[in-house]
């Protein structure tokens, strides 16, 4: 259309002038061939806006994997939500990148019935050069099938970039769950102007004699965010690669290497490999908040109850012992349930429940001794 119209004004520029019989027909047929060319502009830009943008931005703006705000997650869990959507979001971009492809064809074909037989010359697949220059045969981006060649890869550009800034959102959103500010850290006004962050995982503070344990621990959790992550990235590898040719085996390119390898997205997941892992320090202190009450497993009770009999013990002193671990019990069941490090829950139910069972044997020990000495004392 345009080369069309160029040919329509090369008259008026060579041969017409004000005295010329035919100047109205000449200047009705420029206004034709604009008119034609305005056509042909507005539906290409329609085609543009609603099949290609569009789709490239939904693409950018859609993370692979949607993380409920609320939700908490075990380690299993996590990684069948993490499966269930990637593979979800796959699927989705396999039909997204599929349709970006055939709507560029459709634009370029559509424009192809704008040319003369002579235009369409090179105007295949591949779209070769007219004049290839110098000994490496470069491409010259001035003859038609260049220019066509440099739409193609532009888009494909743009399609691997909305991929890029989707997945890369994606691995940010995680971060940013296990981010915690350097203020909130050691700044006591920041961390009370802060609303904490909801935790993703929920763990465990079990007694595991002799010390008190997280289940799962934090390198199982390290390791399920690394799973994640890679489901993630794999996502890639069901989106063909169109701007590619195919192999000779007849397997499709992919965009996972494009988007795996990209620097943006490394960094992300350079972070997210050790950030569990990085924790540790903060995790340490929450389990090491239990360790007054480490007396009820690590002392040895028989030994204890001895040292209490050779005082020669009263009854009402016997009392203040079976007293003494029933205030223990209840200490522990009023202290706080839950402890948020970073993104983890720990919960310290199981703990609760094993604490209160080494009360309960403190107490049955001297409640024994007692009835077996007033027993005694009746006899």
């Amino acid at each position: 259309a345009v080369v069309s119209t160029q040919s329509g004004h090369y008259a008026g520029k060579s041969i017409m002038s004000w005295t010329s019989m035919n100047l109205d027909r000449y200047t009705q047929n420029i206004h034709d061939e604009l008119d034609n060319l305005e056509k042909v502009m507005c539906r290409v830009r329609d085609m543009h806006d609603v099949q290609l943008d569009n789709v490239l931005n939904g693409i950018a703006a859609t993370p692979l994997v949607e993380i409920p705000a609320d939700e908490l997650y075990s380690v299993d869990e996590f990684l069948a939500m993490f499966e269930r959507e990637t593979e979800a979001s796959g699927v989705k971009l396999a039909r997204q990148m599929e349709l970006i492809e055939l709507s560029l064809h459709d634009i370029i074909n559509y424009l192809k019935q704008n040319y003369s037989e002579a235009e369409l010359v090179g105007l295949d697949d591949q779209y070769r050069c007219l004049r290839p220059e110098g000994k490496n045969q470069t491409r010259c981006a001035e003859c038609l099938p260049c220019c066509i060649f440099n739409v193609v890869q532009h888009f494909h550009s743009r399609s691997t970039e909305a991929m890029v800034r989707s997945t890369r959102n994606s691995l940010d959103a995680i971060r940013r769950r296990f981010m915690i500010s350097t203020a909130n850290q050691f700044m006591k006004s920041a961390r009370e102007s802060q609303e904490p962050k909801q935790p993703l995982f929920k763990a465990d503070i079990c007694l595991a004699i002799p010390q008190t344990v997280m289940k799962p621990s934090l390198d199982d959790i390290q390791g399920c965010l690394n799973k994640g992550v890679q489901m993630l990235l794999h996502t890639c590898k069901k989106v063909k690669d169109w701007g590619k040719p195919d192999p000779e085996d007849g397997r499709h390119k992919v965009f996972w290497k494009a988007i795996s390898e990209h620097k943006d997205i490394q960094k992300v997941v350079i972070i997210l490999n050790t950030i569990v892992n990085s924790t540790i320090v903060e995790v340490n202190a929450a389990l090491q908040s239990f360790s007054h009450y480490n007396y009820l497993w690590k002392d040895d009770r028989q030994e204890a109850l001895d040292q209490f009999l050779e005082i020669g013990p009263t009854l009402s002193e016997f009392e203040a012992k079976l007293n003494l671990y029933e205030k223990e019990a209840i200490d522990i069941y009023s202290m706080s349930a839950d402890k948020q490090v970073g993104a983890i829950l720990l919960r310290s139910e199981p703990l609760r429940l094993a604490l209160k069972v080494e009360c309960e044997n403190w107490k049955h020990l001297y409640a024994s001794c007692l009835n077996e000495r007033v027993k005694t004392d009746m006899n």
